[in-house]
Protein backbone atom coordinates (compact mmCIF):
# COMPACT_ATOMS: atom_id res chain seq x y z
CA UNK A 1 0.00 0.00 0.00
CA UNK A 2 1.47 3.37 -0.74
CA UNK A 3 1.65 6.04 1.89
CA UNK A 4 -0.90 8.85 1.48
CA UNK A 5 -0.77 12.71 2.11
CA UNK A 6 -3.28 14.37 4.05
CA UNK A 7 -2.69 18.02 3.99
CA UNK A 8 -5.07 21.49 5.09
CA UNK A 9 -8.71 21.52 3.56
CA UNK A 10 -8.91 25.49 2.88
CA UNK A 11 -11.06 27.64 1.60
CA UNK A 12 -13.28 24.33 -0.08
CA UNK A 13 -10.56 22.51 -1.57
CA UNK A 14 -7.66 21.09 -0.39
CA UNK A 15 -4.13 23.31 0.15
CA UNK A 16 -1.90 22.76 -2.51
CA UNK A 17 1.50 24.21 -1.14
CA UNK A 18 4.31 22.26 -0.14
CA UNK A 19 4.68 22.02 3.73
CA UNK A 20 7.80 23.07 5.70
CA UNK A 21 6.48 20.13 8.53
CA UNK A 22 5.22 16.66 8.30
CA UNK A 23 4.08 13.89 10.62
CA UNK A 24 4.22 9.91 9.78
CA UNK A 25 0.99 8.69 10.46
CA UNK A 26 0.65 5.10 11.63
CA UNK A 27 -2.28 2.28 10.73
CA UNK A 28 -2.93 1.37 14.07
CA UNK A 29 -3.52 -2.17 13.23
CA UNK A 30 -0.11 -3.04 11.93
CA UNK A 31 1.72 -0.15 13.21
CA UNK A 32 3.34 0.83 9.70
CA UNK A 33 3.54 4.08 8.52
CA UNK A 34 0.54 4.68 6.06
CA UNK A 35 1.05 7.96 5.10
CA UNK A 36 1.90 11.64 6.12
CA UNK A 37 0.21 14.62 7.55
CA UNK A 38 1.17 18.38 7.09
CA UNK A 39 1.60 20.46 9.84
CA UNK A 40 0.45 23.88 9.02
CA UNK A 41 2.40 27.16 9.35
CA UNK A 42 1.05 30.59 11.30
CA UNK A 43 0.74 31.93 7.79
CA UNK A 44 -1.22 28.53 6.89
CA UNK A 45 -3.60 29.01 9.66
CA UNK A 46 -4.54 32.60 9.58
CA UNK A 47 -5.23 31.81 5.23
CA UNK A 48 -7.89 28.72 6.56
CA UNK A 49 -9.31 30.90 9.10
CA UNK A 50 -9.95 33.83 7.02
CA UNK A 51 -11.44 31.77 3.96
CA UNK A 52 -13.60 30.31 7.31
CA UNK A 53 -14.79 33.70 8.35
CA UNK A 54 -15.30 34.76 4.92
CA UNK A 55 -17.95 31.74 4.14
CA UNK A 56 -19.22 32.16 7.59
CA UNK A 57 -20.86 35.54 6.42
CA UNK A 58 -22.65 33.63 3.38
CA UNK A 59 -24.09 30.16 5.66
CA UNK A 60 -24.19 31.73 9.49
CA UNK A 61 -27.80 32.38 8.95
CA UNK A 62 -29.14 29.43 7.00
CA UNK A 63 -31.20 26.86 8.13
CA UNK A 64 -30.14 23.29 7.38
CA UNK A 65 -33.36 21.02 6.62
CA UNK A 66 -33.78 17.44 5.30
CA UNK A 67 -33.45 17.45 1.61
CA UNK A 68 -31.82 20.86 1.28
CA UNK A 69 -28.20 20.62 -0.64
CA UNK A 70 -25.91 22.52 2.14
CA UNK A 71 -22.18 23.08 0.93
CA UNK A 72 -22.13 20.97 -2.01
CA UNK A 73 -19.90 22.68 -3.76
CA UNK A 74 -21.43 24.87 -5.72
CA UNK A 75 -20.41 28.12 -4.08
CA UNK A 76 -24.33 28.74 -2.32
CA UNK A 77 -23.95 26.93 0.76
CA UNK A 78 -27.65 27.26 1.72
CA UNK A 79 -29.50 26.24 -1.77
CA UNK A 80 -33.15 26.23 -1.49
CA UNK A 81 -32.56 27.12 2.55
CA UNK A 82 -34.20 29.98 3.98
CA UNK A 83 -32.65 32.42 6.59
CA UNK A 84 -33.23 31.32 10.14
CA UNK A 85 -34.38 35.14 11.27
CA UNK A 86 -36.18 37.68 8.36
CA UNK A 87 -33.93 40.03 6.90
CA UNK A 88 -34.42 43.83 7.81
Amino acid sequence: MSESRITHWIDGKPWGGVAERSGKVYDPATGRVAGQVDFATEAEVDQAVAAASAAWRGWRTCRWRPGRTCCSGSGNCCTGARPIWPRS
